[in-house]
């Protein structure tokens, strides 16, 4: 997902998937300095609701109704 994306998919709660484990939204977005330059993480929620998978937003996706 592009900066963009992550962001639209953090604010429609939707599920996302990343390494073919699907999670149950993406519930934050890091983003992080270190060195003079920017990383960004997409914090996705697992089904259980017990912990956040960091990951590069372009690793993940969105599910669509057929997947």
């Amino acid at each position: 997902m592009t900066n963009d994306e992550i962001k639209k998919a953090l604010f429609s709660a939707a599920p996302v998937r990343y390494n073919g484990i699907e999670y149950l939204r993406v519930c934050e977005i890091v983003y992080r300095r270190p060195a003079n330059e920017v990383i960004v993480s997409a914090g996705l929620l697992d089904k259980n609701e017990n912990c956040i998978v960091y990951a590069k937003p372009e690793k993940v996706e969105a599910v669509t109704n057929g997947a």
